[in-house]
């Protein structure tokens, strides 16, 4: 029988943003005599609160064919390491530009229509804009013959915005263009939906590399493995973890990777292989257990997929149409 949620447990609104949800769990916590329910609601709090926590969470609860979460496995998303948040003078240097690249869009819409307008007035379209052979005119889009040109790289931070909503087909696509295989000892856990789902299995190193496993497993169990691997997706190293001291072998975390998402996505595949158990309702959806942005290189996205045993390296492009890009 499946574990019932935070929200039903707790009598939360699903719908409610993170901080409404942590100043409820808060007071709730100020009620709550020691003990496992006053743990429960800690745990609640550490995955609800957090913003990429709660993707997972959320992302998992609203898969049909996901398994339910266990408790081990929302203890260990409750320990993983919170979302970095933007706060003091970069929470407002990053409003401020907000304000000021509204003003300038509004400004440079104000100039846009003045123009049409004047080219209207005159009864002539400039020579911007050909025309049909039935007297129609044509956007740029349509005269190209290329949808190459409607999409637009974007970077990969932005990667959450590739991310379906419930009926929504998102204008972000996240393209795979390059793959390789896990090691066995990894790729056995990743294949299983039931031990993948709403995991941490990406990391970043100061060295530039990406760790692929059980990165954020405690020690004293069994044997922890995590595959390391290159700027290029090259093998670099299995790293076999079963004490403390193991530890010591491993490159150091790189304290501003990006955040990880995962989900329902918007994937096309461009000469990589797509597992199906990763295959959504349409098309191109596609269940990405994580999507990590290289913090490196902008350009750049690892993925891996439900039942996959690959690793994928990607771009992410913003504006893409029906056809791909």
């Amino acid at each position: 029988m499946p574990q019932p949620t935070y929200y039903e447990v707790l009598g939360l609104d699903p719908r409610a943003s993170s901080p409404d949800l942590a100043q409820q769990l808060t007071h709730q916590l100020t009620q709550a005599p020691p003990g496992p329910g006053r743990q429960y609601i800690e745990q609640a709090r550490a995955v609800l609160c957090d913003e990429g926590k709660r993707r997972h969470y959320d992302a998992r609860l609203n898969d049909p064919q996901a398994p339910a979460w266990t408790p081990n496995e929302l203890h260990e998303l409750a320990l993983t390491a919170p979302t970095p948040a933007r706060t003091g003078l970069v929470a407002a240097f990053a409003e401020t530009r907000v304000k000021v690249l509204s003003g300038v869009v509004a400004g440079l819409a104000l100039i846009l229509a003045i123009a049409v307008t004047a080219v209207a007035c005159s009864g002539s379209d400039g020579g911007l804009s050909p025309t049909a052979s039935d007297g129609s005119v044509q956007s740029s889009a349509q005269t190209s013959g290329d949808s190459d040109q409607v999409c637009r790289p974007a970077r990969g931070r932005a990667v959450w915005n590739a991310e379906w909503e419930k009926e929504k087909r998102p204008d972000y696509l996240l393209k795979l263009t390059a793959q390789t295989d896990l090691p066995s000892e990894v790729a056995q856990k990743l294949s299983n939906p039931r031990l993948a789902s709403g995991l941490k299995f990406m990391t970043q190193y100061q060295d530039k590399t990406i760790g692929v496993g059980e990165v954020n497993s405690t020690i004293g169990g069994p044997a922890v493995y995590v595959a390391q691997y290159d700027a290029d997706g090259a093998l670099v190293k299995l790293h076999t973890i079963r004490q403390q001291s193991d530890t010591t072998a491993m490159p150091t975390p790189f304290d501003q990777a990006e955040d990880i998402s995962g989900g329902y996505m918007r994937v096309q595949a461009d000469g990589v292989e797509i597992p199906s158990e990763a295959n959504g309702v349409e098309a191109t959806q596609q269940y990405v257990v994580n999507a990590l942005p290289d913090a490196f290189d902008r350009s750049k996205v690892w993925v891996l997929l439900r039942g996959g045993t690959k690793l994928y390296r990607g771009t992410l492009y913003a504006n893409a149409p029906d056809s791909g890009c």
